[in-house]
């Protein structure tokens, strides 16, 4: 397994166990589950676990492609900043007070939406770029 996929993979563990422990402590403090809360709990497990865990098995399992512009610079800069824009939205929804995300300043806001949408496009087009018909992939010897 390559060091981006590690990376990925790593940084979704992190999300998963902080997900599944804002929503134990949510089951164990309903009052405390304010909906900011839950959307954090969402979010940690929907996009800090489960597009790390993708991308990350993304980029380790496609292949690769000599020569195109997506290499672990490009696809690490992804990663910085989805999850830079969602650390942003998690504490804003766990410890921004009432109204959580919503009730913070538009700069904060749309940072978090901006780092977040910035970094998918990043990802998705880094991805992209291994996903081609078998017609275009390179052979290998020996293989049919």
């Amino acid at each position: 397994m390559n060091r981006v996929a590690i990376v990925f993979l790593q940084t979704a563990l992190v999300f998963f166990v902080a997900g599944m422990v804002v929503g134990a402590v949510g089951l164990g403090a309903p009052a405390w589950m304010t909906h900011e809360r839950s959307v954090a709990h969402a979010h940690l497990l929907l996009v800090g676990w489960l597009m790390n865990t993708v991308i990350g098995v993304a980029w380790w399992m496609f292949p690769r492609i000599p020569g195109t512009v997506a290499g672990p610079a490009w696809v690490l800069t992804g990663w910085g900043m989805l999850n830079g824009g969602l650390l942003l939205r998690v504490g804003l929804d766990l410890f921004g007070g009432d109204g959580g995300m919503a009730a913070a300043p538009p700069a904060l806001r749309w940072s978090s939406a901006l780092l977040q949408l910035g970094g998918a496009l990043l990802l998705a087009a880094a991805i992209a770029r291994r996903v081609r018909p078998p017609s275009q992939r390179p052979r290998t010897p020996g293989t049919p």
